[in-house]
């Protein structure tokens, strides 16, 4: 069950009223993305797929689903709508670049 503040959480993440933060001891650090930063848009797609989850201690699927759950949370706090078709781009290419950097097996 998520803490009263939580509208979501998974091992590590948190959807907050304040946007997606990272969650001990599942994250051995703290993340934080505003609401009104979800939609940052970088090399034409969404930025924060891309980012976070080329860092060795997250785990893509939790990241994704967050975000999933974080811009529909926090719908009209960020600039623009989402367009779905850039968000599953993203998720594409955010998971493309973690098959290069982790180890198989």
């Amino acid at each position: 069950m998520a803490p009263r503040n939580a509208l979501f959480q998974n091992d590590q993440w948190q959807v907050t009223r304040f946007g997606l933060v990272s969650r001990f001891p599942g994250a051995p650090y703290r993340y934080q993305i505003d609401a009104e930063r979800l939609l940052q848009v970088e090399r034409q797609l969404y930025g924060w797929p891309l980012y976070v989850v080329q860092k060795p201690w997250v785990k893509p699927d939790q990241f994704i689903e967050a975000f999933k759950v974080a811009i529909d949370a926090h719908a009209g706090r960020y600039p623009g709508k989402v367009d779905r078709a850039l968000l599953q781009a993203s998720f594409d290419k955010a998971m493309q670049l973690t098959e290069h950097q982790r180890p198989a097996g």
